[in-house]
């Protein structure tokens, strides 16, 4: 029988435990109804972008930190989330679209704060700072996600919205 808990490997790949804040990641269970969030480059007609059900996905406690960020730094979200969460352009080219998932079933999920990453192309000079509280969710791409068509599926979690962030921001829809 199929157990109700989804992923029980309780160690978390070396790759994967290094995108953590000093490697440390705390692993729990989500439950049914967990909100969580992704900014992504959808992908374009070479591939080229970001899959909707990647790995990484954050709370609404970082959501919300990266909002207030945003207002009061006078910076642009991406800039938010991409200094916080420590994404590299690399990654994730533009940042342009906001995911909301709702999980439908019981997981194992790692948590921590996101390691800093140095910027594409400055030779090291420049890093993203890092610490947002992240998810990494190990199953949730392989666990038969489609991202073609309006509504992609994955076994774990229901896709909410992916839209673009200037209609989120400009709709207050967060």
């Amino acid at each position: 029988p199929k157990s109700s808990y989804h992923y029980r490997n309780h160690r978390l790949p070396d790759n994967e435990r290094s995108t953590f804040r000093n490697g440390l990641a705390q692993r729990m269970v989500v439950s049914p109804g967990v909100e969580l969030y992704r900014v992504i480059t959808p992908l374009d007609q070479f591939g080229n972008g970001n899959h909707i059900f990647g790995k990484y996905w954050f709370t609404h406690k970082a959501l919300t930190q990266l909002r207030s960020l945003m207002q009061v730094n006078g910076c642009t979200f991406e800039e938010a989330a991409r200094a916080k969460l420590a994404v590299n352009e690399v990654w994730n080219p533009k940042m342009s679209h906001l995911c909301k998932i709702r999980m439908q079933r019981l997981a194992f999920v790692w948590k921590g704060g996101a390691r800093y990453q140095h910027k594409a192309n400055t030779q090291k000079k420049v890093a993203y700072i890092g610490d947002a509280e992240q998810i990494y969710i190990p199953h949730i791409s392989i666990a038969k996600a489609n991202d073609q068509g309006d509504r992609p599926l994955s076994e774990l979690a229901t896709l909410i919205y992916n839209r673009p962030l200037e209609e989120v921001i400009r709709n207050g829809g967060w």
